[in-house]
């Protein structure tokens, strides 16, 4: 199962990237869950510079940009190699 977390102030920018991932999840066919970080002091423990950020299974992959599910998809292969040929 393939972990991602968005971490971000409630906001467009923060729904839109969740959005990307869930969607990214669905087009790969694969189990996996996507966790939304809002709160200010859980964000705190994080230290990301710029929101939003997006992890994928505890490691930070992206920070400060809106991705596409595309990009997300690409993102989850590489930190995945195994599902290099899913989606």
């Amino acid at each position: 199962m393939v972990h991602l977390e968005v971490i971000g102030k409630d906001g467009p920018d923060t729904r839109l990237l969740t959005e990307s991932a869930q969607t990214a999840v669905e087009r790969l066919g694969i189990r996996g869950n996507v966790q939304t970080t809002s709160k200010g002091e859980d964000i705190a423990q994080y230290r990301t510079v710029v929101g939003p950020g997006l992890f994928i299974d505890g490691v930070l992959v992206s920070t400060g940009s809106l991705l596409s599910s595309e990009d997300v998809c690409q993102l989850i292969r590489w930190r995945h190699p195994e599902l290099s040929s899913t989606g």
